[in-house]
């Protein structure tokens, strides 16, 4: 598809410092990393303007209501569902 995949990785701090040294344009994002909530990293997503989407098995009702316009797949995400939400490609595998 033409991206490089970062990761995975597993836990907040360290994705925070990977996206503080390496190009990120999207990413797909669990809930709960290794005992901490992703919210900071999502977070640092929306201040760059760079599209997320998360993967997880949480319902709605558990996702803070900040986060409740960001698209929620069940896990496991194929790579072609991950480029149609991040970027609009279809077709891409």
């Amino acid at each position: 598809m033409g991206a490089t995949v970062i990761g995975p990785v597993g836990r907040v701090g360290h994705a925070l410092e990977v996206m503080s040294r390496e190009r990120v344009n999207g990413a797909v994002l669990d809930i709960h990393l290794g005992g901490e909530l992703v919210y900071p990293v999502a977070d640092a997503l929306r201040r760059r303007r760079i599209p997320f989407v998360f993967a997880t098995g949480y319902d709605p009702e558990s996702i803070p209501f900040l986060y409740l316009d960001v698209m929620r797949r069940q896990k496991l995400v194929a790579w072609s569902e991950a480029a149609w939400l991040l970027f609009g490609i279809r077709d891409a595998c």
